[in-house]
C-alpha cells in the first residue's frame, strides 16, 4: 500500500473543511458539470439517474470529511482501504470543480494547466 504524507496548515484544513461541508450541503442544488445520461424524454429516469450521482457526491464528501476532521490528519497516519481512498478523491475532485466553477471562471483550463 503507497504512503503518501501530507501536511496542511491549520487556516489552510479549516478553510477547506468549510468548503466541503458547504458542498456536501449544497449537493442536492446541481451537478457541477453537464452529464449525458439516459435520454431526456424519460424525465423520471433522468431525475432518478441524477439523484443518484448527487447521492453519491454527498456520501463521498462525507468521508473526506471525517478524513480531514476525524483521523488526525498532519499529526499522525491516516489509513484508508481502496473504497474509502476512491470516495475521498472523488469528493476532492468535485471540491476542485466547484473552487474552478466559482473562484478561478475568470481563467481557462488551459491557464489553470500551466500554472505551475
Amino acid at each position: 500500500m503507497p504512503t503518501i504524507y501530507v501536511k496542511l496548515s491549520p487556516v489552510f484544513l479549516a478553510a477547506f473543511t468549510d468548503l466541503v461541508e458547504k458542498l456536501s450541503r449544497h449537493a442536492s442544488l446541481q451537478l457541477s458539470v453537464p452529464l449525458n445520461g439516459p435520454e431526456a424524454d424519460d424525465e423520471d429516469m433522468l431525475e432518478a439517474w441524477k439523484a443518484g450521482l448527487l447521492e453519491t457526491v454527498r456520501d463521498d464528501c462525507e468521508r473526506l470529511l471525517h478524513v480531514l476532521k476525524d483521523t488526525g490528519l498532519g499529526q499522525q497516519p491516516v489509513k484508508l482501504s481502496e473504497d474509502d481512498a476512491i470516495k475521498v478523491l472523488r469528493a476532492s475532485s468535485a471540491v476542485r470543480l466547484k473552487i474552478q466553477q466559482h473562484f478561478l471562471k475568470q481563467f481557462s483550463d488551459e491557464v489553470l494547466e500551466t500554472v505551475g
